[in-house]
């Protein structure tokens, strides 16, 4: 339970995140294989905490050391990624990709209309920073968060943002 109030913060307060499943040297069962194993505790977990989907897992034993570079080399991709600049063109057509493939609801007989997006440059990059988009739309009041946020999903997923 404890996990899945971390976890609400975490995606909350839309920070990267990397999550780790510790004493995988212990999880070991007869019958089975690791991968299969390893694919059900993710599983698990993915639908426990489906709100933090976009974050790699990686199993690990910190008692016997077994994956822990691993977790270093996830975070330093998480990290790398964070710090990624799409370009205003590419952005865009994923955004309208996005729109025509699930159109936003109609508010009224009013519709909610991108007119462009660009990435915005941070002016303190930290390094776990998500990145930042500035949407410029036909009325901010049509763009509701549940639609903001299927956009999002979408862009994560295609940009293969790991994280953030």
């Amino acid at each position: 339970m404890q996990d899945k109030k971390i976890a609400a913060l975490i995606q909350k307060a839309q920070k990267a995140v990397v999550i780790a499943l510790n004493k995988w040297d212990s999880s070991a069962l007869p019958g089975g294989s690791d991968s299969e194993l390893l694919a059900r505790h993710v599983a698990g977990l993915r639908e426990k905490m489906f709100f933090l989907d976009h974050g790699p897992v990686t199993a690990l034993s910190a008692r016997t050391g077994a994956n822990v570079s691993r977790l270093f080399a996830v975070i330093e991709r998480v990290r790398q990624h964070a710090r990624r600049r799409i370009t205003t063109g590419e952005l865009n057509r994923l955004l309208r990709s996005i729109i025509e493939r699930q159109p936003p609801p109609y508010h009224g007989n009013r519709q909610f209309k991108l007119l462009y997006a660009t990435q915005l440059a941070a002016a303190d990059p930290r390094p776990f920073e998500p990145p930042e988009f500035l949407l410029f739309v036909n009325d901010p009041q049509l763009l509701r968060k549940s639609y903001l946020t299927f956009c999002r999903h979408g862009c994560e997923k295609a940009l293969d943002f790991p994280g953030p």
